[in-house]
């Protein structure tokens, strides 16, 4: 499998500064950013992600926080946000972290942010002002239920020596196709979301211009068709997924297959479904390719 079609990750160089200034847009108006930036990367404190070798996106990770994790920064660059790159970023950071307890924060008015922690899991833990003008700070929390002889009994914010990342190049296809999941899983789940499905300019980013789809119903959808379609629900239906796998059919496509139904206020689960979509990586990131539903058995809900 190609390393072209999957996010890879390594500690940042010195190098790739102009590309962390270039995914962050505070960086770019605001020098101080600039050498924070140089001190994390120094520190080796911050780690990249990378699309066909380039910088897609960063975070920075800390032990700073009362003893734990912290993340005081994480960004995508403006072209691949919407790609599930913040949640493949976020969990490789739960990945690194040397501690049980994670912490971010990010201003109240930034609701991206806060939508992002809450999909990746975080709990808001508590609001912090007088930082930013009129814009307080929110505390984020996610329990990650690691060993305790995992954190650094050093106190001086590095990684345990048994957490240290490899670097991209030592990433095995194996764990590439395990991000390359994620990604889909996330993008995929996100369509089942009504926020989504009402939102054209998102639809248009996640749908390929060459988009079909054959309906659980066996009627086939056109891209424009779809959208339409999806402009016009009025129904709210939680949709619940499971059973996702994922195969590589070549440098730039993917299938992915799961099970789903709707479910129902009291639980149960309705209009069991088997699907099938090839998502392929285009320069601006991933896109639905094709889809396809078909009526199966019910099944049970996989436990939490």
């Amino acid at each position: 499998m190609s390393s072209e079609t999957n996010l890879l990750l390594r500690e940042a160089r010195d190098s790739d500064l102009p590309d962390l200034v270039a995914c962050d847009a505070y960086a770019q108006v605001h020098e101080a950013r600039t050498h924070e930036l140089r001190r994390w990367v120094e520190q080796q404190s911050c780690f990249v992600a990378l699309m066909r070798d380039r910088p897609v996106g960063f975070f920075v990770l800390e032990h700073t926080f009362f003893g734990n994790g912290f993340i005081p920064l994480v960004c995508v660059a403006g072209a691949h946000q919407h790609q599930g790159i913040g949640q493949f970023l976020l969990a490789q950071a739960e990945r690194l972290c040397s501690t049980p307890k994670l912490f971010t924060s990010t201003n109240a008015s930034n609701s991206r942010a806060q939508d992002l922690f809450a999909r990746a899991g975080f709990t808001a833990s508590g609001t912090v002002g007088n930082l930013d003008e009129s814009d307080s700070e929110l505390i984020y929390f996610k329990a990650l239920h690691k060993a305790s002889d995992a954190a650094d009994p050093s106190g001086t914010g590095r990684l345990a020596a048994s957490r240290k990342l490899p670097l991209a190049s030592n990433v095995t296809p194996h764990t590439m196709l395990e991000q390359t999941l994620s990604i889909l899983q996330a993008l995929e789940c996100e369509l089942h979301a009504p926020k989504t499905r009402r939102d054209p300019e998102r639809l248009g980013q996640l749908l390929h211009p060459q988009f079909r789809e054959f309906g659980r119903s066996g009627r086939s959808y056109t891209r424009h068709e779809m959208l339409e379609q999806l402009q016009a629900e009025t129904e709210l239906t939680k949709v619940h997924s499971q059973d996702f796998r994922i195969e590589m059919l070549g440098h730039s496509d993917a299938l992915l297959t799961y099970r789903s139904a709707q479910l129902t206020p009291s639980g149960l689960l309705e209009r069991p479904t088997n699907r099938a979509s090839i998502w392929r990586l285009e320069p601006t990131g991933w896109q639905m390719f094709f889809h396809q539903g078909t009526p199966t058995q019910a099944f049970f809900q996989n436990a939490a």
